[in-house]
């Protein structure tokens, strides 16, 4: 006799196999999404960074960058104005926390980076910020930032 359908059993069998492999690729979408923002968030940074450095240059102009763990702030200066007055060019709110890298990850509170008219920054000196979560298994998660270049890396440096 002939056959022409499946049984019960071919049928449960395929519809589990789907359902494994369905639950595997959300699994594994979930972690590429945790790692794309990271990422994105880590350039957009770079971007801002260097975008305030090269204005800073071509308009002469100072400005003070002010990092909290889920925003950061540029405000423009003329070299006559006094830090109490700046008027705000960027205001860029993040979904997920930004943190000082030293020895250990530490949040920031209105910690403020200078940026005088020629693009360099005067102090601190250099400063490593960690786009975190840091375990998620993104390319770039910080940026270090010293007196005349900003480097993308990764917070273990691997």
């Amino acid at each position: 006799m002939k056959s022409k359908g499946y049984t019960l059993v071919e049928l449960v069998i395929a519809v589990s196999i789907i359902g494994i492999l369905i639950t595997i690729a959300t699994l594994d979408f979930k972690g590429m999404q945790q790692k794309a923002n990271v990422e994105k968030i880590t350039r957009e940074m770079l971007s801002d960074l260097s975008n305030v450095r090269i204005t800073a240059m071509t308009m002469k102009r100072r400005y003070i960058i002010t990092l909290n763990p889920r925003n950061y702030t540029f405000k423009s200066y003329s070299s006559q104005e006094p830090d109490t007055a700046g008027k705000v060019v960027l205001n860029k709110d993040l979904p997920t926390d930004i943190m000082k890298l030293g020895n250990s990850l530490q949040a920031f509170s209105n910690d403020t980076i200078n940026v005088d008219d020629r693009g360099m920054t005067t102090s601190p000196p250099a400063w490593a910020i960690a786009v975190t979560p840091s375990n998620s298994s993104a390319a770039v998660d910080c940026l270090v930032i010293s007196t005349v270049r900003i480097n993308m890396g990764k917070v273990n440096g691997t």
